[in-house]
């Protein structure tokens, strides 16, 4: 068994072991890689499990999906390989050709999984709860040795929450007594243990938190706050936000990225060349964050982002946000990158603002 270090390495080998990734995390969750199978009768076998067991144990606990060159008749398995739960094929029988690369992803939640070849739905499973553990480290099985590259992972979810993470989102409101006064237990025990859905986040009917302003926003800076709203739904994977948010939304997170707007500009204008890729685009919204992070505006934007939740979830949601965002640019940003890329396939907010805000501010 080979447990990976932190961060997760760009590139690796899968052979002769098991490979495990080195967090821990708790569902729903998606994670996607590119692959590359190398020789005909590779099995390529990922999976999510707590205990980590191998095939044989009776600690068997992880759910595993499939592809390989040579058959393509799994998919879905439950105790790693040792049971089938309900299974509905999305698309055709498929095989990885050898040597070529191909980018699988898969959602899990506590009662079913999706994965996807190249951002195609390829299979879903159903399950009941408890048949596949609530938290536990991704990683990728083997039957037979094999030889098989896996590079660009990608996670979108929580880490178990921390006392590390909201200590470190607390850094960035030193000035603010309230959010100081928040211990983590009392963050826990006001948000169900921790848990975040991006999908169905906990609306206020008021203000979530209080975020510091220096003046109102021209139409210019509003329509650059939309386009760093779409960059932090795509980076923390909450898409389906985008078509609720609100012109005071837009108008917070303007207001907090205000002293790097103009380097932030530079970059639209790349989003929005005539002809860019979704490769260039996603590179864009890596940079748009890179810019707030390293102007330290960061903590506050997303204060802002998270601004129409309700109080210990504002907390919660920024703090999660913080780490995931944090988390690419421990790393050279390929991994991001080529979520993203998928991601935008189906998400036309960002074009069309990065657009119209070139248009506010020529």
């Amino acid at each position: 068994m080979q447990n990976l270090s932190s961060p997760i390495p760009q590139s690796f080998k899968i052979t002769n072991q098991y490979v495990w990734l080195p967090h821990i995390y708790a569902l729903p969750a998606r994670i996607s890689y590119d692959v590359t199978c190398e020789n005909e009768r590779d099995e390529f076998i990922p999976c999510f499990s707590f205990t980590k067991a191998q095939w044989g144990s009776p600690e068997c606990d992880a759910l595993s999906w499939y592809a390989s060159p040579h058959r393509d008749d799994f998919t879905f398995r439950t105790n790693l390989f040792g049971k089938f739960p309900t299974v509905k094929r999305l698309s055709p029988s498929w095989r990885p050709t050898v040597g070529e690369k191909f980018r699988m992803s898969c959602e899990i939640t506590t009662t079913s999984a999706t994965y996807s070849i190249n951002g195609i739905d390829y299979a879903t499973a159903t399950y009941n709860e408890g048949d596949v553990p609530n938290r536990g480290y991704f990683g990728f099985a083997k039957y037979g040795d094999v030889n098989i590259t896996v590079e660009n992972v990608y996670v979108d979810s929580r880490h178990v929450f921390t006392q590390v993470q909201w200590d470190n989102y607390k850094s960035h409101f030193h000035s603010d007594e309230k959010i100081q006064a928040v211990t983590f237990e009392e963050l826990l025990e006001n948000t169900d243990g921790g848990k975040v859905d991006w999908e169905n986040p906990p609306i206020a009917g008021g203000r979530g938190l209080e975020v510091q302003t220096l003046a109102v926003v021209n139409e210019c800076e509003l329509q650059i706050g939309y386009v760093i709203f779409d960059a932090i739904c795509l980076a923390v994977g909450a898409v389906g936000l985008r078509a609720g948010v609100n012109r005071v939304t837009a108008e917070a997170i303007a207001k907090a990225a205000r002293p790097v707007l103009p380097r932030i500009q530079v970059i639209i204008a790349r989003i929005a060349a005539e002809g860019a890729t979704y490769t260039e685009m996603a590179k864009g919204v890596f940079d748009i964050l890179r810019v707030i992070w390293s102007g330290g505006m960061l903590g506050a934007v997303l204060g802002a982002f998270t601004n129409s939740l309700t109080w210990y979830y504002a907390l919660l949601y920024g703090a999660t946000a913080l780490g995931t965002i944090v988390a690419a640019f421990a790393t050279d940003g390929l991994a991001f990158v080529a979520e993203v890329s998928i991601e935008l396939a189906t998400f036309g907010f960002l074009v069309a603002d990065s657009v119209n805000a070139l248009k506010q501010c020529s």
